[in-house]
């Protein structure tokens, strides 16, 4: 408190009409008690008169003066509040603790009045109660009362405010339900009347509450209501900016620990290719420290020639542009090093600011990959040596095979003088001969599945049964066999592969039958729901155990004798070949004596393959 010069002498007055109206009051006591007037009572009248006497004698200020003094006093007031906001807004900036800066805040709105008591409320993380962050002139029993309020409906006027998400006057709280269960201590503190302004951010989010309590019921003025919108602002500011750094923090806190924590090795590269940042696994990668690897160009890392062709990818993700590729590089000690590397540009609110180096040693994959493709070079390099042997060696026996069976022809022709143990011996070589020729030319089949095999294209698979069942006419014929056929699908595949396992499929149906037994023989197809076509060809001749499903698709596996059911035991295998090569999958189901089924199911065709 201070006083104006221009107001001693209005004290003055009122300093001298006291002592005159005290001295006058005692002495009309004392007349009317009919006593003597105390020995003071001479004194203090004196004073009163003399004060009256050299007020007379000092000049009134001209009306003039005393509205430019007022002007003055208004002056200085909002020249006050100014720099309050200016020492608030300077708390904000240098993140001073937030108690201390919405404590300030309370100050600039309690300046308007002595009757004024403040409150700034922040809400919580989830949404759902307000806490108290300052209230530096409310008693501190019930700042204790109210330091956590739920925000909902009825929950005085601060946890209204906040769920309504406008302002809530309260002019009587000691009759207002809302404040049930603090009327007592709000009628002890004398806080008759509250008035709770939300605090919203920018995007719509509650901050909190802003609350001025008085002790007397009463509205709100518009120059309170105008302090209030400002000090409700600075408040927002103040609350948002703490929020914001600790966001800030926060990131900054989760980069740090991916950055320091990722078990492949990070680098942040400037715009002009120096290393700012390594984290611990780059650093040991390379075999130095961060202090090293920091300051010193990505070249002298890397071989020259490698410097050179990573220089455009650099400048690409400078712009912008992530990319991905192997480079070769170089340790601290000079040993060679094979990475994969990512290049990603540093974006803030300023542009690209750098390029993010994520590296992975990939030394061993590498070799591995070496050791895997000279497996695989030797592989096909042994695979065409041997298809070539076999196609040269099939191809060279049919010769003296040919001769065989011409010499065999010619003998029984002049057998007459033979005996029969001479004849057997001479039909029996002839039999090996025939089979012999039907080995190779099975071997022959196999073999080509893969080196002669056509590109796939669009075939119409009753088409193609047409042909083999024209092929088949004469076994058809001979053994009285009942082909069913159902129209068949349009599959992509190689026309005379897809043939060959028609083929093959139809011809064991119609000679594996039981004896005396005409074969009966069921093709079918159908779609599932994914589009796969499965075709299924079915008997009801001898069948077989399927205990035997895993041997019956190798070459050479024969369940029954050669006397029964001649044939080299290749069939079967040159059709799982097949299969294999279109991506199909092969099944079959049978039991003893009551035929057997085998299905292939072939895959989707993709959209324009």
């Amino acid at each position: 408190m201070y006083l104006r010069a221009a107001s001693f002498p209005v004290y003055l007055r009122a300093l001298a009409f006291a002592l005159q109206a005290v001295g006058l009051a005692s002495l009309l006591v004392a007349l009317l008690q009919r006593q003597a007037p105390p020995a003071w009572l001479l004194p203090v009248l004196a004073c009163g008169l003399l004060l009256n006497l050299l007020l007379m004698l000092v000049p009134r200020a001209p009306a003039p003066a005393r509205r430019q003094q007022r002007l003055d006093d208004q002056q200085a007031d909002k020249q006050a509040y100014v720099e309050a906001q200016r020492r608030i807004l300077g708390m904000i900036s240098t993140r001073q603790p937030l108690a201390s800066t919405l404590g300030e805040i309370c100050r600039l709105v309690e300046s308007r009045g002595s009757d004024l008591r403040c409150s700034i409320m922040t809400a919580s993380g989830d949404g759902r109660r307000l806490q108290l962050a300052a209230a530096p002139n409310l008693p501190t029993d019930y700042s204790e009362a109210i330091a956590s309020v739920p925000i909902r409906e009825g929950i005085g006027s601060c946890g209204t405010a906040a769920h309504r998400r406008q302002p809530v006057l309260s002019a009587d709280t000691a009759r207002d339900p809302a404040w049930t269960g603090l009327h007592e201590l709000l009628a002890r503190h004398a806080l008759n009347s509250c008035w709770s302004t939300p605090l919203l951010a920018g995007d719509g989010q509650l901050l909190g509450t802003f609350g001025i309590y008085r002790s007397h019921s009463a509205g709100v003025e518009a120059e309170l209501e105008e302090r209030v919108a400002t000090a409700s602002h600075l408040a927002g500011l103040a609350i948002e900016h703490l929020q914001a750094h600790a966001r800030l923090q926060d990131s900054e806190q989760r980069f740090r620990s991916l950055f320091s924590c990722s078990p492949d090795p990070v680098l942040a590269f400037a715009l002009d290719g120096r290393i700012q940042q390594a984290n611990p696994a780059a650093c040991a990668l390379f075999g130095h420290d961060e202090t090293r690897l920091c300051g010193s160009h990505y070249s002298r890392h890397l071989p020259g020639a490698e410097a050179q062709r990573i220089l455009p990818r650099l400048r690409r993700s400078a712009v912008g542009q992530p990319s991905g590729f192997e480079v070769q590089g170089v340790d601290a000690a000079g040993q060679p090093l094979e990475l994969e590397v990512t290049l990603m540009p540093i974006v803030t609110d300023s542009g690209i600011v750098g390029v993010f180096c994520v590296a992975k040693d990939i030394h061993q994959r590498k070799a591995a990959e070496r050791t895997l493709q000279a497996t695989l070079d030797e592989l096909a390099r042994s695979n065409r040596e041997l298809q070539e042997f076999a196609f040269v060696a099939s191809h060279d026996l049919q010769e003296p095979l040919r001769k065989i069976q011409a010499f065999a022809e010619r003998l029984q022709s002049r057998a007459s003088g033979l005996d029969d143990q001479c004849l057997d011996y001479l039909q029996r070589m002839s039999g090996a001969a025939v089979r012999m020729q039907g080995l190779i030319r099975d071997l022959l089949a196999y073999s080509r599945v893969a080196t002669r095999a056509q590109p796939f294209v669009r075939l119409s698979l009753d088409a193609l049964l047409d042909e083999v069942l024209h092929d088949l006419e004469g076994a058809i014929e001979a053994e009285g066999a009942q082909i069913v056929r159902e129209p068949l699908p349009c599959i992509d595949g190689d026309p005379l592969q897809i043939r060959q396992l028609l083929q093959n499929l139809l011809g064991n149906a119609i000679k594996f039958h039981a004896p005396g037994q005409a074969p009966q023989v069921s093709i079918r197809a159908w779609p599932d729901e994914a589009g796969r076509h499965t075709l299924c060809v079915s008997d009801r001749g001898v069948g077989f155990d399927e205990k035997y499903l895993d041997r019956i698709f190798n070459p050479f596996q024969r369940l029954h004798g050669r006397q029964d059911y001649p044939g080299t035991g290749m069939g079967l295998a040159i059709v799982k070949k097949i299969v294999e090569r279109h991506g199909a999958t092969l099944s079959a189901s049978s039991r003893s004596g009551e035929g057997a089924r085998f299905c292939v199911s072939f895959p989707v065709r993709e959209q324009g393959a």
